[in-house]
């Protein structure tokens, strides 16, 4: 099993959306955008990345709320 690994289902699309980095230090950044006023905005992020310690963690910022999620877990 990766790090990391996203899994997403989108209207129109037969299969899944999926992925995850490649090396075992390897991280990943996933936005997702929504319309606003005519204008594509950030609404959504995800980082995720291995920290030097070996731990994973992962950091989700939303529009709107000040403070990020942050996620570190043992691999």
């Amino acid at each position: 099993m990766r790090n990391f690994y996203m899994k997403s289902m989108v209207d129109g699309r037969k299969t899944p959306i999926t992925g995850g980095p490649r090396h075992k230090d390897g991280g990943m950044f996933i936005t997702l955008y929504q319309k606003e006023k005519g204008e594509s905005v950030e609404i959504l992020s995800v980082v995720s990345t291995v920290l030097p310690d070996g731990k994973l963690k992962t950091v989700i910022r939303m529009k709107g709320v000040d403070e990020p999620k942050i996620i570190i877990t043992e691999p």
